[in-house]
């Protein structure tokens, strides 16, 4: 367990995709937010959930 001190910290990353670039880039993950731009779908999205399971799809947040 560890306390963030912003919604983005440095020690929780996910691969992202940026122009001119040939491979994905290591970048901070905002916790509240499922970013779009992920490449290989490892961002950590917190959230409360109605539905989950094994598949991505199955996850469905209060807010969608």
């Amino acid at each position: 367990m560890s306390f963030e001190t912003k919604p983005n910290p440095d020690t929780v990353t996910y691969q992202r995709f940026v122009a001119g670039k040939a491979k994905p880039v290591a970048t901070a993950d905002n916790l509240f937010v499922d970013e779009t731009d992920d490449s290989v779908g490892t961002n950590v999205f917190m959230s409360i959930f109605k539905s989950a399971g094994p598949n991505a799809a199955d996850f469905q947040s209060i807010w969608d």
